[in-house]
């Protein structure tokens, strides 16, 4: 379903263009933040094949119709406090002083 909305051809009357869309964020299993687009549409879409580890990884871009960003719905949620200060102490732990 995801791979014929993304090769939808533009049309933006179209009811198969726009379409309402939650996207979840996790981290360690827990689901830390939802966004719900109400009048989404995929603006870039790429698929690459990793045959030596039998993956498929894709990039999908969303956007919101623009007369329509005033709807989009956004619910922060954070995670259990333990989980936070384990990953701040990883990233100090993993800093090699470069910039990226």
């Amino acid at each position: 379903m995801l791979y014929t909305w993304a090769n939808t051809e533009y049309k933006p009357d179209s009811e198969d263009y726009y379409r309402k869309c939650n996207v979840q964020v996790v981290r360690n299993e827990n689901a830390i933040r939802d966004i719900t687009f109400t009048h989404a549409y995929v603006d870039k879409y790429q698929e690459q094949i990793d045959t030596s580890k039998e993956m498929l990884e894709f990039e999908l871009v969303l956007k919101q119709k623009e007369d329509q960003l005033g709807k989009i719905q956004y619910s922060p949620q954070l995670e259990p406090k333990e989980t936070r200060e384990k990953d701040q102490s990883d990233v100090s732990q993993k800093s090699t002083g470069r910039r990226i």
